[in-house]
């Protein structure tokens, strides 16, 4: 599709001074339209997702500070742990590593409730569903041989299912290459080729 083949192309060419988190978040806002994006970059040495893209809110972030108490974009996210009630979460690090290292758009158990318990009390999650008409959530981890490099989680608003999971996954796919080929390690050269090559996994229509 022209979509796909454009981002793979725009990747391709990428320049560095643009950020690629914000890049994947505005065309994740594109495909899907009405809904709270996250674009999380996992980092190492904090062992946890750190926040490079947050969009959907609007007008309205000023709200959700005077909600939550804290800023969400300064938080670092760990995958499992333990709820602010002490309970355990429902998702445990090997079920949330297993979803991330997927390449699958998962609906999050539980919801946005849930996915925020480690971090807000659920009088304050639930508050923000209101408010913010937040319904379900899903995550898909952008992931490269076997490596987590950053997540996208989308909070829906006034609707509860993705139509078009596929196209969001192709274009996930797309994404996690060029992280993996921006990464400061081993320069490869096969960036364009690898790019082209997410272009057949392109689902028809």
């Amino acid at each position: 599709m022209k979509f796909l083949a454009d981002t793979a192309m725009d990747f391709v060419e990428f320049p560095l001074e643009k950020d690629i988190f914000q890049y994947i978040g505005e065309k994740v806002q594109e495909i899907i339209g009405g809904a709270v994006i996250y674009v999380n970059e996992f980092d190492k040495e904090k062992d946890g997702f750190v926040v490079r893209y947050l969009g959907g809110f609007g007008n309205n972030f000023k709200k959700v500070l005077s909600i939550v108490g804290k800023d969400p974009t300064k938080m670092v996210y760990k995958i499992g742990g333990t709820e602010i009630s002490r309970q355990k979460s429902k998702v445990s690090v090997k079920e949330g590593r297993a979803i991330l290292l997927s390449g699958k758009l998962t609906k999050w158990p539980g919801g946005f409730t849930e996915l925020s318990s480690r971090y807000l009390a659920k009088s304050v999650s639930r508050i923000l569903e209101k408010v913010f008409s937040l319904g379900e959530v899903y995550m898909i981890g952008l992931s490269r041989k076997r490596e987590i490099l950053g997540e996208v989680v989308i909070l829906l608003r006034g609707q509860n299912e993705i139509k078009n999971p596929d196209f969001i996954e192709t274009f996930v796919k797309q994404s996690a290459i060029a992280l993996q080929q921006k990464k400061p390690k081993k320069p490869c050269v096969k960036a364009s080729r690898s790019l082209s090559v997410s272009l057949e996994i392109t689902p028809r229509q």
